[in-house]
């Protein structure tokens, strides 16, 4: 499976929110037993400018498919304007891992 593509735009300072939900041949991708994680950086190769893990709460799996990811204001305060990457992926118990979705994300200035 591809990653899909979402280029995303978000203030500087704001609350940061992503729903999405995820189907293979039209249903429902069901994330029982997942963990996920989010990052965000200058480039692929760099160190993330913002390092989500599903573990804190930030980014909740549901067994419909659904994603989301919820980044407090205050966190999003501290992420200098820019224009970055991300990934987000999901790993089953079996330590496979995808990716769901990529692209650009680009912070705005407060």
């Amino acid at each position: 499976m591809l990653a899909g593509r979402h280029d995303i735009s978000v203030e500087q300072g704001s609350t940061f929110n992503l729903y999405f939900v995820v189907d293979v041949d039209k249903n429902a991708w069901d994330f029982t037993g997942y963990v996920s994680r989010m990052m965000v950086r200058q480039s692929s190769y760099d160190a993330a400018v913002l390092d989500i893990p599903e573990t804190d709460g930030s980014i909740v799996l549901g067994s419909d498919g659904s994603v989301n990811i919820t980044v407090d204001a205050v966190t999003m305060a501290g992420i200098p304007e820019g224009t970055y990457v991300y990934d987000i992926e999901v790993e089953n118990e079996a330590n496979e891992v995808w990716k769901l979705l990529k692209g650009r994300f680009t912070v705005f200035g407060e």
